[in-house]
């Protein structure tokens, strides 16, 4: 995957979508036009103001955490870890292999516990570890581009 042929907004997706973000909110905030990220702890807080009147906030995260509280109409979720399903692409790639031993290794290291970190390492020890990465970027660049053009964001201009 050629990074230099992806939108900013493609390339910020892409980066976040191996992620986890268990104690924050990430989306895409629509009038403004960019990915937003706000830790819990500032949601928490802003859910504990009234919605009738914004308080005079000076920390830019929490003004962003009382309007994503408050207006949540104006937030997108990004692709996460359920709409990547990396252990699906996973075995998809091992599909696409020529090389029937190199399938087969790999087949068997994602069953039972530690599937990815065994699929990793052995696609190392097979030396086709720089391939499965660019498989899997090349699969999330197509989340990305198919999540924009589901919310009617693919003009270039992003």
């Amino acid at each position: 995957m050629n990074r230099n042929q992806m939108t900013e907004l493609e390339r910020e997706i892409v980066d976040l979508m191996g992620e986890e973000f268990d104690t924050m909110a990430v989306a895409f905030h629509v009038p403004s036009r960019r990915v937003i990220m706000i830790q819990g702890e500032y949601i928490n807080e802003a859910e504990e103001y009234g919605t009738d009147d914004e308080p005079e906030l000076e920390d830019e995260e929490m003004r962003e955490a009382f309007n994503y509280v408050n207006h949540p109409d104006e937030y997108l979720s990004l692709p996460d870890r359920y709409d990547v399903n990396e252990y699906g692409m996973m075995r998809h790639f091992i599909e696409m292999l020529d090389n029937d031993r190199h399938a087969e290794q790999l087949a068997r290291a994602i069953n039972g516990r530690g599937a990815f970190r065994h699929f990793k390492n052995t696609a190392d020890d097979l030396g086709i570890i720089e391939d499965w990465y660019e498989f899997r970027d090349a699969e999330y660049l197509r989340i990305a581009r198919d999540w924009l053009e589901e919310n009617h964001l693919t003009d270039k201009k992003l």
